[in-house]
C-alpha cells in the first residue's frame, strides 16, 4: 500500500497542507493555550476519517504524539500511509480508535479490515460481523459514547472491553434503525 502512487497524486498537496494545519493547531493548543499534547485528538469521517489518522501518523513520525485519532467509517485505509511510515514509528506508538460499519464495495482492491494489519499503532477497530446488516455510510450520535470512554481512558488498552461493549449497544442501535435489507459483500483478501 502506498498513498504515494499514481492513483493519489492529486490528493498529495491537499494531505501535506492539512497535515501542516494540523500540527500547527496542535503545537498552539498546546504552547499557546497550554493543552495537553496527550488531550489532543483528531477525528474523522469518510475520507476525513482516513485523513484524521494520516495526520496522526505524520505528526508522530516528526516526534509530535497527541492523544490520538478517531475514524468514523473510512474504508479507504490504503491513503492513510505508507508502510515505510508505519514501519518507521517509533515507542510510544500513536492510539487509533476506528469504527468502520457501512458496506464495503464489491470491487474495493484493499478491505478496510487491512489497518488492523498495520503496523506501529495501537489500535482498537470495531465492525460489524459480516454476516449482520450494515447500516448506511453517515454519522451516529449512537458513537459518541463508546468514543467518550475511549478518550478518558487513562489507558487505551485496559478500556478495550468497555469501549468494545458500548460499540456492541451502538451498533444495534444503529443497525435496528438505519440498516439497509442487504448483507455487505465478501471482502477481497489484504495484499
Amino acid at each position: 500500500v502506498d498513498p504515494r502512487a499514481d492513483t493519489m497524486a492529486a490528493w498529495g498537496p491537499f494531505f501535506r497542507e492539512y497535515t501542516h494545519r494540523i500540527k500547527k493547531i496542535a503545537q498552539d493548543f498546546h504552547n499557546d493555550r497550554g493543552i495537553p499534547l496527550e488531550k489532543i485528538y483528531l477525528l474523522g469521517f469518510s475520507e476525513g476519517a482516513v485523513m484524521a489518522q494520516r495526520a496522526l501518523i505524520a505528526l508522530a513520525n516528526d516526534g509530535i504524539r497527541i492523544g490520538g485519532g478517531i475514524g468514523f467509517d473510512g474504508s479507504d485505509v490504503q491513503m492513510i500511509a505508507s508502510k515505510e511510515s508505519f514501519e518507521t514509528l517509533r515507542p510510544p506508538h500513536p492510539d487509533i480508535l476506528y469504527f468502520l460499519y457501512s458496506p464495503e464495495a464489491p470491487d474495493r482492491k484493499v478491505p478496510a479490515e487491512c489497518i488492523q494489519k498495520f503496523p506501529g499503532i495501537n489500535l482498537q477497530f470495531y465492525q460489524p460481523p459480516r454476516e449482520e446488516r450494515s447500516p448506511t455510510h453517515s454519522t451516529y450520535i449512537e458513537l459518541v459514547e463508546p468514543t467518550r470512554l475511549w478518550i478518558q481512558a487513562r489507558n487505551k488498552e485496559e478500556a478495550r472491553s468497555e469501549v468494545q461493549k458500548a460499540w456492541g449497544n451502538a451498533a444495534g442501535k444503529i443497525a435496528r434503525a438505519s440498516c439497509p435489507s442487504t448483507p455487505a459483500p465478501p471482502a477481497p483478501p489484504c495484499p
